[in-house]
């Protein structure tokens, strides 16, 4: 792998956050836009703190000596407590995979009115057949989609705001979701909520940086554009709040600008959040067949991928929205705690240097 400059570190940083759960707009709105102006405070708090934790992560997988997520989080050789993590992460990656297919069965319903029972059926057999056949070329360029949709929800944000003028901006708060509490209980969790979802992509890079000042000036570019496209999102939002009463919020002011921008967001979307779901479900089933009897054989390659699959579907049709505002908060909560955990070994790791100091 070739050195990442302050560049490179940024994008991979920022990469880690956006999404098609942050550019549909639902994910941003529900952490920060129904706590009113107040929630842009939050926003910019969180996204700080999750670019000071993940540079903690590097200097941490760098004075540890490892990239490996378990023996960073669990500082004391405990097998069975660091095999408790690796099943926390596979888990993660079910779950995440399984908002995607709701997301996309939430996009049938809203394009096409397709019911969303059926969009969740027509999501499975999709991205479960991609995951047994492997479509490797298709994967990379779903992974190209996602650098557009970013670029896409600006452009369009912008666009929105340029027409309706910020005095359309409504920015009262609304219902908030009882999971996360106040704003910045909210702002909180959604630093260890990416923090625990991105430390896997984050930890390797500690040997891959053309300097030790490349990470925290990376880490500040990366938060500083995270910054700058939640505002204008949630900013567009704002300009009419029927769309945030939406599966897909962004999707709906696409709509609302014109039916080429919303047939052009909805075919983003869709392409990211099949990506998504597809990485994410590999990654779990992955983790899994490594540590299975028989776990490359294709029999029961096959069978992990069916129960995968059913257990997806069943998981997706509690509607995305809905999950959204629980799996997330709940691995933020779960995040809290592996935070502790690595500023503890990072800790101990100081404590231990002043000691061969003396």
């Amino acid at each position: 792998m070739k050195k990442l400059g302050i560049l490179s570190m940024a994008f991979t940083f920022a990469g880690c956050l956006l999404g098609a759960g942050y550019v549909s707009g639902q994910e941003l709105w529900q952490y920060f836009g129904s706590y009113g102006k107040i929630g842009l405070v939050g926003l910019v708090l969180s996204l700080i703190l999750a670019g000071l934790s993940s540079w903690l992560v590097i200097w941490l997988s760098d004075n540890a000596k490892t990239g490996t997520v378990d023996r960073l989080i669990i500082r004391f050789d405990i097998p069975w407590l660091r095999a408790f993590v690796g099943v926390l992460f596979s888990l993660l990656y079910f779950f995440v995979a399984v908002i995607m297919f709701a997301g996309i069965s939430s996009l049938c319903y809203q394009m096409f009115g397709i019911n969303k029972v059926v969009g969740s059926a027509i999501a499975t057999v999709l991205i479960m057949g991609t995951v047994y056949f492997g479509f490797d070329g298709m994967v990379k360029v779903f992974d190209m989609a996602v650098p557009v949709l970013v670029v896409a929800a600006i452009i369009l944000s912008i666009i929105r705001l340029s027409g309706t003028g910020l005095s359309a901006v409504d920015l009262t708060p609304a219902e908030s979701n009882p999971m996360l509490g106040t704003w910045y209980m909210s702002a909180f969790n959604y630093t260890t909520l990416n923090m625990f979802a991105s430390i896997g992509i984050i930890a390797p890079l500690a040997n891959h940086l053309k300097k030790k000042s490349t990470g925290p000036l990376g880490m500040a570019l990366g938060t500083f554009a995270l910054i700058c496209i939640a505002v204008l999102l949630i900013l567009a939002l704002s300009t009419d709040r029927v769309s945030t009463g939406t599966d897909l919020p962004m999707l709906y002011i696409a709509n609302e600008m014109g039916s080429g921008y919303g047939i052009l967001y909805a075919a983003l979307l869709f392409i990211a959040m099949y990506g998504n779901a597809n990485a994410t479900m590999v990654a779990a089933l992955n983790y899994f067949a490594k540590r299975m009897p028989g776990g490359k054989e294709k029999r029961n390659k096959l069978i992990r991928i069916v129960i995968a699959g059913a257990a997806a579907f069943a998981c997706s049709l509690t509607g995305f929205t809905k999950l959204v505002a629980t799996v997330y908060p709940v691995i933020g909560y779960i995040g809290i705690i592996s935070l502790i955990l690595i500023i503890e070994h990072s800790v101990h790791i100081l404590l231990e240097r002043r000691k061969d100091v003396k």
